[in-house]
């Protein structure tokens, strides 16, 4: 069933809707979710969308001016430049990216605490695209840090960005649980995370020439 969000959180959506994207591979036709990190078209995504592929196809994405729709348009196509498959984190580059794209902010993970409200947007069925819900664990999966979050995450939704209420990119989704015998659940990497482990990375910071992303 299809959440019915407040009227007052139209904008909210309309700006976190414009620095997501959603992906296709090339290779095998997955289909997963995107964040957009500078004007020169680097995206960050989670790896297993990207798998065994160095190109994908990029769509971007609106928010209907009525009703809680979100829609994709355009044809882009991104190389796959960096992957991190432990973390499950990759950077794919737009060939051409648009003079209009809009740029994600990304804010501070490590102010997350359980009952955090936070919000996402995903490649999802046409009724989920949209999710809300809370931290309610944080832990590790192969050492590295993750959050859960009280939220419905379906397939398509791996790799797009987790939101806190400021409208600040927190966190990526990984993947989603879906047992019909339990609440819907996501798992998310904090964005302080990807911040250390990969944007630092030489070949990454040089894609972004955007230093002030890299400064928590």
């Amino acid at each position: 069933m299809t959440i019915a969000f407040s009227e007052a959180k139209r904008p909210f959506f309309e700006k976190a809707v414009r620095v997501t994207v959603t992906l296709r591979n090339s290779r095998d036709g997955n289909i997963g979710t995107g964040v957009v990190l500078s004007k020169s078209g680097v995206i960050l995504t989670a790896q297993h969308v990207v798998r065994r592929s160095k190109t994908m196809q990029m769509r971007r994405c609106w928010l209907d001016k009525n009703g809680w729709t979100v829609r994709d348009t355009g044809r882009y196509t991104a190389d796959v430049v960096y992957v991190d498959r432990r973390a499950d984190i990759a950077i794919i580059k737009l060939r051409k990216p648009p003079p209009t794209l809009t740029v994600a902010k990304l804010g501070d993970s490590d102010e997350l605490e359980i009952g955090s409200p936070l919000f996402r947007v995903g490649a999802d069925d046409d009724k989920h695209r949209l999710s809300e819900g809370h931290i309610f664990h944080f832990g590790k999966v192969n050492r590295i840090p993750e959050f859960k979050i009280s939220m419905h995450a379906d397939f398509g939704s791996s790799g797009g960005p987790i939101f806190d209420q400021t409208g600040a990119v927190v966190g990526i989704t990984l993947r989603g649980d879906w047992d019909k015998k339990l609440p819907y659940t996501a798992d998310a990497i904090p964005i302080n995370v990807v911040k250390r482990r990969i944007l630092r990375r030489r070949l990454v910071k040089d894609l972004l020439e955007v230093l002030p992303l890299l400064q928590t």
